[in-house]
């Protein structure tokens, strides 16, 4: 795993591969691992054998399931970088299945510059939740097979928001 986050104990990128790992049971059955991570994107492998179907490709829900953890990750990162304690959830998904992907499935999606993320924090902490729209693709042989944009939403937890009234 390539990162530019270095710090004394686990870093976000740590505690996130964690929560991929042992936290979501799809994604550690899928074997879901963080392939590289910068400040410009997120790149996802998952192996092409526990993801298959029986046609010799890989399986649309294993498919559907790296997009939307791959764009959830990306957020979550963003927060737990930024010390916010908010719960992120996906509200709405759109995929085009362009081709099938016959090989191990990596996922990419570009992290968010720095005024969509002051935008974004900002609407967090006056409103208590902030939405964000974020696209990933996935590889293919010869293309990107998958192109997904899903709108994933930060809700500030209880106690954060009882803290500010």
């Amino acid at each position: 795993m390539d990162s530019v986050f270095t710090t004394d104990g686990p870093t976000p990128l740590d505690r996130l591969s964690a929560v991929l790992r042992d936290g979501i049971p799809l994604t550690g059955f899928m074997q879901v691992d963080i392939d590289h991570c910068d400040t410009h994107k997120l790149r996802l492998r998952a192996p092409y054998e526990p993801n298959r179907n029986h046609k010799g490709a890989a399986f649309g829900g294993s498919l559907a399931a790296l997009a939307v953890v791959t764009g959830w990750s990306v957020l979550e990162l963003a927060c737990r970088e930024r010390g916010a304690d908010a719960e992120v959830v996906i509200s709405h998904l759109e995929m085009d299945f362009l081709a099938p992907v016959t090989a191990d499935l990596i996922s990419h999606c570009s992290r968010p510059d720095p005024d969509t993320l002051a935008h974004f924090f900002d609407a967090l902490l006056i409103h208590g939740k902030a939405a964000l729209d974020i696209s990933v693709t996935i590889e293919g042989v010869r293309m990107n097979s998958v192109r997904c944009c899903g709108t994933y939403v930060a809700l500030q937890r209880k106690r954060e928001r009882s803290e500010r009234a």
